[in-house]
């Protein structure tokens, strides 16, 4: 009923990345997983991220957080913590008691100090929660995540990496790194780089499909976007509503471009209607980012209450804004979701 990881390492992808329903065992098994490792060995065979420092802390202010569901499987060992290291520890048949780290917390936002730490006999690198709902990502966080992989895995190449996400959206930095535009279900393969990264989604069986159905939430979020996020994992954030992959054919006008930290957009005037695409025109442009406008000397900083963010966001109430794909609108959704706390 529940998820195994190990059939999805047996693709031996240098990336193996689940992204599938709450609840499903995602979590569960990864750890089963990596702490048996580590028991066998007796030593330290994981490193678990998180993306913030509070995510850490939340985690380790209680240790049933982490170890509390994994327990039973266990029963002979006691887990602890001391600072960011996991402990295993028991008495063990010959009455001696036996204690040794198993694994290491890390915050990808404090990825620098990694390091200046040793990682040797570490084997899983494993990212939990690596889709942010909030799309709350750091700054920079692929190449940061990538730095810390570099500071674990060095050139060994016995280093398997492990990702871990509900299906929040497909617009994230790493779909984004990797090229992943479409995902079936199923096991989907894909190229980074010269390695191999395999992705899982919409795998859960039947049981489960129904079990989560029939549950609470199941229940409470019938026929609404929760409920399909919920119960059928289809992608929460991204909504194709307003996204015309094909530019409008009619009379065009130009009016600015829009830049964000990571895409730059055009917008255009066809036919009464605005269409925002990464088609760009040399003239005016536009950033709520002040770094940006200080880079750039033709790009115009603007606020919450400057005209042409206003103008935008009546735009895509009155139904008049379209997008060419979801990442760009996404983009103006989180702009705007902003935006409407602040005015």
């Amino acid at each position: 009923m529940y998820f195994d990881i190990g059939k999805a390492l047996s693709y031996k992808a240098d990336i193996t990345c689940v992204v599938d329903l709450r609840g499903w065992g995602k979590t569960y098994s990864a750890k089963k997983l990596c702490i048996a490792r580590a028991i066998k060995q007796k030593d330290i065979k994981f490193v678990w991220i998180r993306r913030r420092d509070v995510d850490l802390d939340e985690l380790q202010d209680d240790i049933t957080a982490f170890f509390g569901d994994i327990g039973k499987e266990f029963p002979q060992w006691a887990f602890s913590y001391k600072g960011r290291i996991m402990y295993a520890e028991r008495q063990n048949p010959n009455g001696v008691i036996e204690k040794f780290p198993i694994g290491r917390f890390i915050a990808l936002s404090t990825y620098k100090k990694a390091k200046s730490k040793s990682y040797a006999s570490v084997e899983y690198i494993v990212y939990d929660e690596f889709l942010d709902e909030d799309s709350n990502y750091l700054s920079g966080e692929y190449t940061k995540f990538l730095s810390l992989v570099d500071s674990i895995a060095r050139t060994r190449t016995n280093v398997r990496i492990i990702m871990l996400a509900n299906a929040v959206s497909m617009c994230n930095p790493y779909f984004d790194a990797w090229g992943v535009s479409e995902l079936h279900k199923g096991a989907n393969k894909f190229q980074v780089g010269n390695g191999s990264l395999v992705v899982f989604t919409g795998n859960a069986k039947t049981d489960f499909l129904n079990a989560r159905e029939n549950s609470l939430i199941g229940r409470l979020s019938t026929n609404t976007s929760y409920g399909d996020y919920a119960t059928n994992n289809k992608f929460m954030l991204d909504d194709l509503a307003k996204v015309e992959p094909t530019k409008p054919i009619g009379k065009t006008m130009f009016m600015y471009n829009f830049v964000f930290d990571d895409i730059d957009c055009g917008i255009w005037l066809i036919n009464n209607i605005y269409y925002v695409c990464e088609f760009q025109q040399s003239g005016i442009s536009y950033t709520t980012n002040p770094d940006i406008s200080v880079k750039r000397n033709n790009c115009i900083y603007l606020n919450a209450n400057s005209k042409p963010i206003k103008l935008l966001m009546q735009q895509y109430l009155d139904g008049i804004m379209y997008f060419k794909n979801l990442k760009i609108k996404n983009k103006f959704m989180e702009l705007f979701t902003q935006i409407n706390f602040r005015l």
